[in-house]
């Protein structure tokens, strides 16, 4: 299809100042606006999207729409250095058969997020593909992951940043969050490891390695590097703006 083949362009072609003013400005205006806005197709990675899948005028195909300008604002306001613009579009543009696959699977993505602080959070993942320094399938793992987990999960996440690690007892944060961290392999369960003290062999006793019932995982540790500016200076993303 014409649409998909024009994918890749049209998202290089909104990569640009022109296009930050308009976006930013259809982020904050309300869903019965949207479709109603002339600007839309001045943003050429947003009107493809609407021909490619015939986005209409549903709420929750409103609601895509605002999710992909915050998606392009989100990029835009990160990619501020004219060089970083063109090594991005000389990126997607190197192959353009397989940026158009991936940019179709951002999209389902952003279709799939309920919260509009997830698409913000997949152009900083996307923005870290295109920097090398996560592979595509990591990239893609990642992304998957956004989708499962709450934002106070990621908050949560945060707190074992800090510390390395939680008590359950010490009520820091609360459980549910943590089991769902760790099924996304971002923290494990401490195994009661024992070792003997053989000050005296007459007083051998067992005692655990570590107090915490919970730590972070190298994998939790990648996924926290990459949204460190937003984790680590903001106090949570369900506090912080849109």
């Amino acid at each position: 299809m014409e649409e998909i083949l024009n994918l890749s362009t049209s998202f290089n072609d909104s990569i640009n100042n022109e296009v930050t003013s308009i976006v930013g400005e259809i982020a904050e205006v309300g869903l019965d606006a949207i479709l109603k806005d002339e600007l839309l197709k001045e943003i050429p990675f947003i009107s493809t999207a609407i021909s490619l899948y015939k986005i209409g005028s549903s709420i929750s195909e409103k609601h895509h729409i605002k999710k992909l300008a915050v998606f392009i604002n989100e990029i835009n306001n990160k990619t501020i250095d004219e060089n970083k613009k063109k090594i991005y579009r000389d990126k997607i543009a190197s192959n353009k058969s397989i940026s158009n696959r991936e940019l179709e699977y951002v999209l389902v993505l952003i279709d799939r997020y309920l919260d509009y602080k997830k698409p913000k959070m997949l152009a900083t993942l996307y923005l870290s593909f295109l920097d090398d320094e996560i592979a595509w399938n990591t990239f893609s793992e990642l992304a998957e992951i956004i989708d499962r987990l709450l934002l106070s999960d990621i908050d949560c996440l945060r707190e074992f940043y800090y510390h390395g690690g939680v008590t359950i007892k010490e009520n820091i944060v609360p459980l549910a969050s943590v089991l769902r961290l760790l099924s996304v392999g971002f923290v494990e369960q401490q195994v009661q490891k024992l070792y003997w003290d053989d000050i005296e062999e007459s007083t051998h006793t067992q005692k655990n390695k570590t107090n915490f019932d919970y730590y972070i995982t190298d994998f939790g540790k990648l996924f926290i590097g990459i949204f460190k500016d937003e984790l680590l200076i903001k106090k949570s993303f369900d506090n912080s703006n849109s």
